[in-house]
């Protein structure tokens, strides 16, 4: 990604003092890349760890309504549902999964 973005430069710009500084930047990023060990875990990498499934019920903290959740973005921690009160976008820390699940 850092080539690609490096290449968009060298096409839209002219060679000047400032690009010549940018291009060492994207060196050194790209050298720390190559560098980084394989074998470390950076922490919310995992997709599914802590997400709230698609159907699932859950409480709203702020009206106490029960909604079913149609989307969990784990990158932003939203929230998306419907309930009574409509379409709503909610913060991870907002909701609250049933314990037991509604039968429908």
């Amino acid at each position: 990604m850092l080539r690609e973005a490096r290449a968009i430069i060298d096409r839209s710009y002219h060679d000047c003092k400032p690009l010549n500084r940018l291009h060492e930047r994207f060196d050194m990023a790209l050298k720390t890349l190559e560098k980084w060990p394989k074998t470390i875990k950076a922490p919310g990498l995992n997709r599914f760890k802590g997400r709230v499934p698609a159907g699932t019920f859950v409480r709203l903290d702020h009206n106490k309504q029960i909604g079913v959740v149609f989307n969990h973005n784990t990158m932003s921690q939203v929230v998306e549902g419907y309930s009574d009160g409509g379409r709503f976008l909610a913060g991870r820390h907002e909701v609250s999964v049933l314990r037991t699940q509604l039968r429908l």
